[in-house]
């Protein structure tokens, strides 16, 4: 994502920034801090309104798990299986950032 903006509040609007073609929109579902975070989709492409994004933290052994989602999808056509990849891609430079302190550009991102 490039850029984001928004206010960690239940019903807030998240804006999520991909680019000019994926200005798209999330509203902030359950949040507690330090423990939940989730948007509902209200402004994407059709296959991603309505699901559900978020993370669940939890400490565990002196460290942070983090589990992460994504639901509601209405199939697994291709634009699953990309979103999947894109992920999986996206959860890689975040543990790289948070265990390593490592800063990856977006244009980087699909190289780290």
């Amino acid at each position: 994502m490039q850029r984001s903006a928004g206010t960690p509040q239940v019903g807030a609007v998240y804006e999520l920034w991909f680019g000019p073609e994926y200005d798209w929109r999330g509203k902030v579902t359950p949040f507690v801090p330090d423990a939940e975070f989730e948007l509902e989709m209200v402004q994407a492409d059709g296959d991603w309104l309505g699901t559900r994004v978020g993370f669940r933290l939890k400490p565990r052994d002196q460290r942070t798990w983090v589990r992460f989602y994504h639901t509601g999808w209405p199939g697994t056509n291709e634009h699953y299986r990309i979103s999947c990849n894109c992920w999986a891609m996206y959860l890689r430079v975040l543990r790289r950032s948070l265990e390593h302190g490592e800063s990856v550009a977006y244009e980087d991102r699909l190289d780290a």
